[in-house]
């Protein structure tokens, strides 16, 4: 019998940072989360690619969900500030708050020799609950500046979700893209079947699609460099060599998600702020600089913030719908025809 892994997970915060984003199915979410990870078995690829490391996995999340209510109940006017006063004031709760325990044991000869140290493992899983939670609910689980209390060498994941949450604000007030109902599990069994969840490489466009949101997660800031990501992961999913990127994603994004009230040539912004940074004519801002420090710096980014707010929107409710349906892909047949091709059919 091998010896089980307590790992220990803090966090700088992973309450929603804007006020009008609702916090009751927050936490609904993350009760299911719990629930799934119940003596939950998860395979990765051992360092032999043929061979298998398998482990049990236990998350233990009461305690995000006791601060979740906590923060709700302030909101809604039935909190304690000093409750929530403490907690800023405390180090080892927010800032290092120990929120997160994963309780990791292998089950096989291979999981005990495995390359995937158990904070390596970690790192995956925090980086899948953290793509699924916001497939099912966007902007639901921003796990920013991690930290591993009693591990110093292994580099942790950061995982904030500031565009998600945008996200599902700007479905909110506009009515559009309408995001789906989906379970946790039902989307975390397609990101498995996608074969992201011990990937170093993204190479199918799915792939490369939720790579794209782990890499949106980097930044606390807006940069340049996330609308390529995201420019490379709609036309991965929804453009064929040869097709007109720009006229093809506009048919295509309709067909599957519709159109906003207004800003119907919202695909239009976007590309011609895309091919302006690729062909080098648009001014790059000094590192760090916040956009709040001068009316210059805002007006530079309220320029991009909207095209790419609604892309990244779009590529939500895609990978959305993608997960319900349980495909792989999309083909458009005569006549842009949507047609969506099951997992493994």
């Amino acid at each position: 019998m091998w010896e089980e892994k307590l790992i220990k997970v803090g966090m700088f915060h992973f309450c929603p940072t804007d006020a009008r984003t609702p916090v009751a199915p927050i936490i609904q979410l993350w009760e299911e989360i719990g629930g799934f990870f119940v003596n939950y078995t998860m395979k990765v690829r051992a360092q032999d690619l043929s061979l298998s490391a398998e482990y049990a996995v236990s998350l233990d999340v009461f305690q995000i969900v006791e601060d979740l209510k906590n923060f709700d109940n302030f909101g809604n006017g039935a909190g304690d500030i000093n409750y929530l006063l403490k907690k800023i004031e405390k180090k080892d709760r927010v800032g290092y708050a120990i929120a997160l325990d994963f309780h990791l044991t292998p089950l096989n000869q291979i999981a005990a020799d495995c390359k995937h140290t158990p904070y390596r493992l970690t790192n995956m899983l925090l980086q899948q609950i953290f793509v699924a939670a916001n497939l099912c609910l966007p902007g639901s689980c921003s796990l920013y500046n991690i930290t591993y209390p009693e591990e110093k060498l292994t580099k942790p994941p950061s995982l904030d979700c500031y565009y998600l949450e945008d996200c599902g604000r700007f479905a909110r007030q506009e009515g559009w893209p309408r995001y789906k109902d989906i379970s946790f599990s039902k989307v975390w069994n397609w990101l498995l079947a996608s074969g992201i969840h011990d990937l170093d490489i993204a190479v199918t466009p799915v792939q490369r699609a939720i790579f794209c949101l782990l890499e949106m997660s980097i930044y606390d800031h807006f940069n340049l460099a996330e609308i390529l990501f995201v420019a490379q992961a709609l036309e991965g999913l929804l453009v064929r060599d040869g097709e007109p990127s720009q006229k093809s994603l506009s048919r295509r994004i309709k067909a599957i998600i519709g159109s906003p009230a207004s800003h119907q040539n919202w695909v239009k912004d976007f590309y011609n702020l895309r091919s302006t940074i690729i062909h080098g004519n648009y001014p790059i801002i000094r590192g760090h600089c916040a956009h709040e420090e001068n009316i210059e710096v805002q007006n530079y980014h309220s320029q991009y913030f909207l095209p790419q707010l609604r892309a990244v929107a779009a590529l939500v409710a895609i990978l959305q719908d993608m997960a319900d349906a349980n495909i792989a892909e999309y083909h458009f047949e005569q006549h842009e025809t949507l047609c969506r091709k099951k997992i493994n059919s």
